[in-house]
C-alpha cells in the first residue's frame, strides 16, 4: 500500500477572489442596468388586454442584459464556492 502525500499547489494571490468578486458584482450591475433601459415603457390605460397583432420580441438590449445578469451570478456563486470550499493550512 503507498501512501503519498498530496499535491500542493500554489497559492492564489491575495487580489484574485476580492477582484473576481468585484467584476462579478460589476457584472449582475451591469446586467440589470442594461435590462432596465431596454424595457419597453407604456403609458395610459392598462385594463385592455393587448391587441393580438401586436408582436413581443426581445431587444438587443435586453438579451445583452440578461447575458450579463446571468454571467454576473455564475461568477459570484464560483467565487462564494471557492472561498466556502477553500481549506485553511
Amino acid at each position: 500500500m503507498s501512501t503519498s502525500q498530496p499535491v500542493s499547489r500554489p497559492a492564489l494571490p491575495r487580489w484574485v477572489v476580492p477582484a473576481t468578486l468585484v467584476v462579478g458584482i460589476l457584472l449582475v450591475g451591469g446586467g440589470g442596468v442594461a435590462l432596465w433601459r431596454s424595457l419597453h415603457r407604456g403609458f395610459g390605460w392598462f385594463a385592455y388586454a393587448p391587441m393580438s397583432e401586436t408582436v413581443y420580441s426581445r431587444s438587443s438590449g435586453q438579451g445583452l442584459g440578461i447575458a450579463l445578469l446571468v454571467t454576473g451570478a455564475l461568477v459570484l456563486g464560483a467565487v462564494g464556492g471557492f472561498v466556502v470550499g477553500r481549506r485553511t493550512r
